[in-house]
Parts: structure tokens; sequence; C-alpha cells
């Protein structure tokens, strides 16, 4: 897993995590509450979840799907699935 990592990435990973997490105490600092940013940040990562869900799951069907009825049938099952999928929930 961390054959192509170096320790100048996680350095600069590590670094990037505690600059963020560092930045979390000023909420409890600020004087009032910024209700337009705050809606905006979590609308952001709550898409930023669900993306990452559905790439982890995509890969995960893509991977089985073409197991069993090769490359490139597997991927266009897979997508054509997951846009089916898209368009029952498109009102809900």
């Amino acid at each position: 897993m961390y054959e192509s990592c170096t320790i100048l990435h996680l350095a600069l990973h590590s670094l990037l995590v505690y600059l963020l997490a560092s930045e979390v105490h000023l909420a409890f600092y600020a004087k009032k509450t910024n209700e337009k940013f705050l809606s905006g940040a979590l609308g952001f990562s709550a898409g930023v979840m669900i993306y990452v869900s559905f790439v982890e799951i995509f890969v995960k069907a893509r991977t089985s799907l073409e197991a069993v009825m090769g490359p490139t049938k597997g991927y266009w099952a897979t997508t054509f699935g997951f846009l089916c999928w898209y368009c029952s929930n498109w009102y809900y």
C-alpha cells in the first residue's frame, strides 16, 4: 500500500490534516455564526462523502460484473445500472 508513497508525501499529508484540524477551534470563538458559509460547507462535505461512497461502490460492482461478463460488458453493465438507479430516484 505504501510502496509508491515517500516520506515527503506522508509528511505533507500529515501537515495538511494538522492545518485543517487546527482551524476547527476558530468556530468556538466566533462572535456571529455565518449561516450561509455553514450551510455551504455542510453541503460540500455531504457531497464529497456521497461521491466517495459511490466511487467505492462502483469499483466493487464493476469488479464483480467484469468477472462474470468480461471487462467491456461488465463496465457498461455497471454504468447502465448506476444510471438507471439515478434516473429512478430523480424525483425523490
